[in-house]
Formats: structure tokens, C-alpha cells, sequence
């Protein structure tokens, strides 16, 4: 299926709010698995595989989750609790053993692997109320045609000069979804002890809780302006 294909975007199969977690262990990895090595057979080398904030945990664990700290990135400890984020967790890695698999030293093939976590999609930004229903993925969304400008440009990571391997990316708004509401007053109330890594130690009242700084350094993604695409994909 994939013979002579340029590039690979694989999207998720189950979402972790409609499934029992035994379709979702049993489904999700699976796929994400068959599709990388899919890729690696078909000597594709620009491989984009959707993901999730929650690849670290966030919105389905049981209790309020423990950041260890604001704005959330890819450096980031796993709090994962649930068989979703789990998936995700699992697709990540899968990826870390393709790239250490495909790209060895002495081998003329190479591979770029991008796994993309994205909010809660939309076309629209959420109007969010503040309360403890909504803190566990921390009041965020991703504009949909956003988060299709950051897989292509995903997919030109060799042309901006990226090292071949796997990169994980937060592709979320920049502002958070709560009307009228103070980043730090609402970090205060439901994450007191989470520290705030910022100049400063503070955060501007309409950031966002998760960090794009890494898409912006190497793919020129911003959730609003930023780089397009250099090619027609």
C-alpha cells in the first residue's frame, strides 16, 4: 500500500472517552506499530504519527493530575494512568525504536519520525468555564487547520536541517480557553505546588499551560502565524 509513497501521516484509531480499555490496549498500539513498521519497510523516511497531551497523562486520570511544572513540554514526566494515555505513551516509544532501528550508524537509510500531541481539536477557540471538571488537560485546544500546518511542516523536518530520529511536539494554542480568567490566579487555585519555569516565574495572563517552543525552534510552527509548508504536500 505504501510503495512509492513520499511520506506517512498516521492518525489514531480509538479515543480514550468512547472505549472500554481493552479495545484501546488492544487496538491502538497495534495500529501505531503496524503503520511505523509499515514505513520502515517501504523505506519511507518522513513519518508523522498523531499523539496526545495525554501521552503524559492529564485529562483521564482518576484524581487531578500532579504537574511538576508550567508550561508543560516535552520534557516532561509521565503521570499517565489510563489505558489511552498509555496508547500514546506506547506509540512514542514504538517510535524511539524505529529511529534507533533505521537509523544506525553505518546505514545509508534514514528516517524522520514526528509524534504531534495536540488539545482538543476544533475549528474555533473554546469558551471554557474554570472549574475542576476542566483543569485535568488545562484548559487548552488546537485549531484544526493548526494542527494540519504542523504535520506537514512535520514532514520537512530533513529540509530544516533536524537530525534524523523521532521528536515529540505540543501543537496547542498559545492562550488558554478561559474567558476573562489569570493564568497564574488559575495555577494558584488548582496547581498550587506545580512550579512555574518561566522568566520570572510568572505566566502572562492568557498563556497557555502547555509549551509550543520546540515546534516553533525547529519546525517554525506557531499556532497563530508561524512558517508554512514549503511544499505542496
Amino acid at each position: 500500500v505504501l510503495k512509492g509513497a513520499d511520506a506517512l501521516i498516521h492518525l489514531p484509531a480509538i479515543y480514550g472517552a468512547k472505549w472500554d480499555k481493552f479495545s484501546i490496549g488492544n487496538t491502538n498500539p497495534v495500529l501505531s506499530w503496524n503503520a511505523l513498521c509499515s514505513a520502515m519497510d517501504a523505506g519511507i523516511q518522513r513519518v508523522v504519527m498523531m499523539s496526545s497531551i495525554n501521552a503524559i497523562g492529564g485529562l483521564f486520570n482518576k484524581e487531578c493530575p500532579k504537574f511538576s511544572y508550567f508550561p508543560v513540554d516535552e520534557d516532561h514526566p509521565s503521570i499517565a494512568e489510563d489505558a489511552y494515555s498509555a496508547s500514546k505513551q506506547i506509540l512514542e516509544v514504538q517510535a524511539d525504536c524505529t529511529a534507533r532501528l533505521v537509523n544506525q550508524p553505518n546505514s545509508d537509510k534514514k528516517i524522520w519520525i514526528a509524534s504531534i500531541r495536540p488539545h482538543f481539536v476544533a475549528d474555533e477557540k473554546l469558551k471554557l468555564e474554570l472549574d475542576a471538571e476542566t483543569r485535568k488537560d488545562l484548559w487548552g485546544w488546537t485549531n484544526r487547520e493548526a494542527l494540519a500546518r504542523a504535520c506537514f511542516l512535520a514532514l520537512e523536518m530533513k529540509e530544516r536541517g533536524v537530525s534524523p530520529g523521532h521528536e515529540r511536539f505540543f501543537i496547542v494554542g498559545e492562550e488558554h480557553c478561559c474567558v476573562g480568567q489569570n493564568a497564574m490566579d488559575m495555577a494558584a487555585k488548582y496547581y498550587p505546588n506545580t512550579e512555574i519555569r518561566t522568566e520570572g516565574s510568572r505566566l502572562e495572563p492568557q498563556q497557555g499551560f502547555y509549551s509550543g517552543a520546540k515546534a516553533e525552534r525547529l519546525l517554525g510552527w506557531k499556532h497563530t502565524g508561524g512558517e508554512n509548508p514549503r511544499k505542496e504536500w
